[in-house]
């Protein structure tokens, strides 16, 4: 039975002390060639030990190991919208912004007022809770009433024991 090789195994990064993964060699390929991978960000081959991205020549892609010509930066801008999982739409590139966007980017505060009818269930919960705090139930009330109460009487037991 043979060993499999590197590019079939489980890679890790690190950046900044970040560590994520696992990654498959191809997506690392993929991540590298979109820059998403710096070759200063650190790779690991499963528990194996850290090595810089441009020292990992297996997962750089062919396209950017070619010298800079401008045929190669077409060929690496096409492989690199090839490789692009969210496609060529540019929204910056919108020539005709609504009247809404227009005055949304304006301004210190960006951001609208969400609807209550907005959001996920998850935050409308804790905006009603809020809101409306539920009543503390009766034996809450009454054992955080029995706590000061046994406080204070400890706290006089206390003074009287060490007035003179």
């Amino acid at each position: 039975m043979s060993e499999p090789s590197s590019t079939d195994k489980l890679w890790f990064t690190r950046r900044d002390g970040v560590v994520r993964g696992p990654f498959p060699a191809a997506w690392i390929r993929r991540y590298i060639l979109l820059g998403r991978i710096r070759m200063t960000d650190e790779l690991r081959l499963g528990a194996g030990d850290w090595r810089s991205a441009f020292r990992c020549e297996e997962l750089i892609p062919e396209v950017l190991r070619q010298p800079l010509t401008e045929d190669n930066l077409a060929r690496l801008k096409q492989a690199r919208r090839a490789a692009d999982e969210r496609g060529i739409q540019d929204r910056r590139a919108d020539a005709n912004p609504t009247r809404e966007q227009l005055e949304r980017r304006s301004g210190d505060e960006r951001r609208r007022p969400e609807a209550a009818s907005e959001g996920c269930p998850r935050a409308m919960r804790a905006r009603e809770l809020c809101q409306n705090p539920a009543p503390q139930p009766v034996i809450m009330r009454r054992s955080m009433r029995g706590v000061l109460v046994l406080g204070l009487l400890a706290g006089l037991a206390l003074l009287v024991s060490i007035w003179p």
